[in-house]
């Protein structure tokens, strides 16, 4: 088994569990809003509800979800059996996925001044998933595979 897709596949479920908690923390559940407001000076609600908060007129967070489902379904799909056209698209999707990360984390820190627990979770996956992604990329090419 590939330890990097296994740790994508974990990193991605992370990422995808926590954007369920934050579009359940926008819908008004209690549970989400609870975990969002135990840390001290975290405010989802005005990150959600930003002029930031969607893109392409669905919640950041639905995209979320449906990029971390596809992200799992590929590094699966990875594991059983190694394909090259998978691999450039799984490879694609992380990047996306690091780079939007490094936008709503400059939003929080250095736009709204607020940030959103549940989403610095799922954008520290994202970054991490990049990270396991090119350090793949670099084996597969030094390593012929």
């Amino acid at each position: 088994m590939n330890k990097a897709y296994a740790g994508i596949i974990v990193l991605a479920a992370i990422a995808l569990v926590f954007s369920v908690l934050i579009e359940s923390e926008k819908l008004g559940s209690s549970s989400a809003t609870n975990v969002c407001s135990a840390i001290s000076g975290s405010n989802c609600k005005n990150v959600q509800y930003s002029m930031y908060g969607r893109a392409f007129g669905f919640d950041n967070a639905y995209l979320g979800i449906a990029g971390f489902l596809v992200l799992i379904i590929l590094a699966i799909m990875q594991l059983v059996k190694f394909n090259t056209f998978r691999f450039m698209i799984l490879n694609i999707g992380i990047v996306f996925a690091g780079l939007m990360a490094v936008w709503f984390l400059h939003l929080q820190f250095n736009v709204l001044h607020t940030i959103c627990s549940l989403c610095i979770v799922v954008d520290i996956a994202s970054l991490i998933m990049l990270v396991i992604s090119f350090f793949e990329m670099w084996r597969i090419k030094h390593h012929n595979i």
